[in-house]
């Protein structure tokens, strides 16, 4: 395979695996995300300044597939990379409490072999807020 066939086939993986991914988020499906993922892939979370495990990660997307309604992501903007992808988009969903909550989000992942290895997630604290009790 050519350099540039290879260039291709890591866009066209990396940019399903974005879709994937957050198709099963919106969907409630946590066996889904956790397939996308390396089992010692990390994810590191500006609003906590936490870098977290898989596990912990899975926590985090099960709260949003339990705890939060209306959940969608609004205004997708999906960039392969060389090393996987960067996709921007406007995290829009109900708080527990039924405050509407819409965040900017930005996130940077590594994927290789078809999966998520690194995922840097840049999230609006403070828009977040209803979600997390800030």
């Amino acid at each position: 395979m050519s350099d540039a066939t290879a260039d291709r086939t890591q866009t066209a993986d990396s940019t399903h695996v974005a879709r994937a991914l957050f198709a099963a988020i919106a969907g409630g499906d946590v066996d889904a995300v956790d397939a996308l993922y390396h089992d010692d892939a990390l994810v590191f979370m500006n609003t906590t300044g936490a870098t977290l495990t898989k596990r912990k990660m899975l926590g985090v997307i099960r709260f949003l597939t339990t705890q939060v309604s209306e959940l969608r992501y609004e205004d997708v903007r999906l960039q392969p990379t060389p090393t996987g992808f960067v996709q921007q988009h406007v995290l829009a969903c109900r708080a527990a409490g039924g405050e509407q909550v819409r965040a900017h989000a930005c996130l940077v992942a590594v994927v290789e072999e078809g999966r998520i290895r690194r995922l840097d997630e840049y999230l609006d604290a403070r828009a977040i807020a209803p979600l997390t009790g800030g």
